[in-house]
């Protein structure tokens, strides 16, 4: 999404004039979540300052914690792919050459190389496989995520608004607890486990006049529509570009390895060419042997991080939210506006980022770690 574009400029009371610059804060990292900054801006709110207010005590913590968590152990197992990777490729290789020339296996420092990068990618396997260190990062995504979705859900549960604060807030902790101690057990049943959401009955019925539903709407679209959007964006043109850069390396590695043994049995066996070219053809038959290894390293690192798959399935999410937002903007925009149709819009946007998590989840939890 562009904020700069007419896209959302339908609402720009609901949105410009509580968060004013929230369009330049979409790539702010905790936008959606942190609210610190913008609580001000609510104050005159009662039930949603109230609200918000509350969840920036009990929910922000145990998100951040969740989502730094889920980056480390993120940014480790990349690490640990991209090294296991390329430390084999280059343990191989060094064999191949010692392979081909034969008298390099007596230079000494050849084949310590050699052994120390087949160690190190030994090493780094077995530490990923002892620590497990994949599905932290997704158990750690998984509760970020689950916290994420728990905060703008509850912002139309029929409690706030019907005037049972109290009980919301009971609700809302024991959730946060439950998130905040899942286990992988629990997030594989969950992703496993679809569904499909019936229409509920009115939660904002109880007190949701047309000032707190403006107010609710303008939250809900800069903080998570805006804000899920512009990641979507943001990500899939990410993903796309590493994928288009990537993606046709191991076929170009595997054409130019038999391009090189055509090029080794032309030199080998054309009399007019095998004088004094030795050295050219074993280069070639070198090349033969080393490039499809080069191709088996990029595809690990590409099938790991599922980069074209990634690329596609937001940007698929991305056109979905846009359709959602428009449908929100056109019941804003009635005269008079009816709160169960904006809020079912809500529910529904939940309903849908719900079932996109366990896609998500899904999909990387069967990702190949070493393929």
């Amino acid at each position: 999404m562009n904020p700069n574009t007419g896209e959302t400029r339908v609402v720009p009371a609901a949105v410009d004039r509580l968060l004013p610059g929230w369009a330049r804060a979409l790539e702010r990292p905790d936008f959606d979540m942190d609210d610190g900054p913008d609580l001000p801006a609510f104050k005159e709110h009662n039930r949603l300052g109230a609200a918000l207010d509350f969840l920036q005590v009990e929910v922000w913590p145990a998100f951040d914690r969740a989502d730094k968590a889920a980056l480390h152990h993120q940014r480790v197992h990349r690490r640990l792919t991209e090294v296991a990777a390329v430390s084999g490729a280059l343990a191989v290789l060094f064999g191949v050459v010692q392979l081909v020339f034969p008298a390099l296996v007596h230079w000494w420092w050849v084949s310590g190389i050699e052994v120390g990068v087949a160690i190190v990618a030994l090493l780094v396997v077995l530490f990923g496989v002892r620590a497990a260190i994949q599905f932290n990062w997704l158990l750690e995504r998984h509760r970020a995520e689950r916290l994420r979705q728990l905060k703008f859900a509850v912002l139309i549960h029929e409690d706030l608004w019907c005037g049972r604060f109290e009980a919301w807030q009971g609700h809302v902790r024991h959730e946060v607890q439950a998130l905040q101690h899942i286990e992988r057990k629990g997030m594989e049943d969950w992703a496993d486990r679809d569904r499909i959401p019936l229409p509920e009955k009115n939660t904002a019925g109880c007190a949701l006049g047309a000032g707190p539903l403006q107010a609710l709407a303008g939250y809900y679209i800069a903080k998570r529509l805006g804000y899920q959007m512009s990641y979507f964006a943001r990500r899939s043109q990410k993903h796309g570009g590493q994928d288009r850069w990537l993606r046709h390396w191991p076929a170009w590695c595997f054409y130019g390895s038999v391009a090189a043994v055509a090029l080794h049995y032309l030199l080998d066996v054309a009399p007019c060419c095998a004088a004094g070219v030795g050295w050219l053809s074993q280069a070639f038959m070198l090349l033969a042997l080393a490039l499809p290894v080069v191709g088996a390293c990029i595809r690990t690192v590409r099938v790991a991080r599922e980069l074209g798959r990634s690329a596609a399935l937001f940007r698929a999410k991305h056109a979905a939210l846009q359709d959602l937002l428009q449908r929100m903007l056109t019941e804003l925009a009635a005269v008079p506006v009816h709160s169960e149709a904006v809020v079912h819009s809500v529910a529904a946007c939940e309903d849908f980022l719900k079932a996109e998590q366990r896609e998500w989840l899904r999909l990387m939890r069967e990702a190949e770690w070493f393929g």
